[in-house]
Parts: structure tokens; C-alpha cells; sequence
């Protein structure tokens, strides 16, 4: 399936609306990316786990110059702060619409993007209604 872009989609239907995180085996504390460590108490007791992405638009901003010649082709572009169900903050791309269309507090689902080096990436996009 092609998105916005010309990128490849994985089928949403084969993805539940789960999202890779972190959590910490000593204070609980959830982080994306997933990381070795925990950010918030430093203990190296980490596990992959997955959780809800779901979430709400926090801010957002749209990018008209790309910073490095890598995302030169990509402006203009939106960037986002997503508040997840589960409680975790995910800085993202919000794709399928313009930023003239977004709302602080819009619904949003995750959705798994393919760039152009084949790795595939976390995006998110407005959530259907249900």
C-alpha cells in the first residue's frame, strides 16, 4: 500500500495499534524510543515491550525547510507531540493531512511507514472514527 509520498504502508489491518516502548523493570517508567536504559531512575533493568499508541495531538508545527539535506525533499512536513493512552509522550510525523488541518487534542492512531532505506518507521495519522 503506498502513502503519502509515494512511501509503503504495512496493511493496517495486519498491525494492532501497538507501539514499541521501553519499561523499566525498577520504577515502571515507559520511553520511546525504546532505550538500554531508563531515563528516569537510570537502572539498565529494561524490557521491550509493546503498549496501546493511540493518543491525542499535544502541539505540533510544520517544517517548510528540511535541516539536513536528507529532509530537504520532504518539507513541508508536520511534527508532533503525541499524548498516548498509556500516559507516554511520542515526538512524531503526522501524516495524510496538512498542518492547516490539525488540532491540538485530535485523535490519533500509529500507523508503520517503510522509508526510502527500507526501515520502517513510526508515524501517526488521524484516528477513523470507531
Amino acid at each position: 500500500m503506498d502513502c503519502e509520498g509515494g512511501h509503503k504502508t504495512a496493511e493496517w489491518s495486519s498491525l494492532p495499534r501497538q507501539i514499541v516502548v521501553s519499561r523499566c523493570g525498577n520504577c515502571d517508567a515507559l520511553s520511546h524510543p525504546p532505550r538500554t536504559f531508563c531515563p528516569e531512575c537510570m537502572s539498565t533493568d529494561v524490557a521491550s515491550v509493546e503498549v496501546d499508541g493511540r493518543g491525542v495531538i499535544h502541539s505540533f508545527t510544520e517544517v517548510r525547510l528540511g535541516m539536513s539535506e536528507a529532509f530537504h525533499d520532504k518539507a513541508p512536513y508536520n511534527i508532533a507531540l503525541v499524548d498516548t493512552e498509556t500516559g507516554l509522550r511520542v515526538l512524531t510525523n503526522i501524516v495524510g493531512q496538512g498542518s492547516d488541518s490539525l488540532i491540538i487534542g485530535q485523535a490519533v492512531e500509529p500507523l508503520y511507514q517503510e522509508d526510502e532505506a527500507g526501515r520502517v518507521v513510526l508515524v501517526y495519522r488521524r484516528r477513523e472514527a470507531e
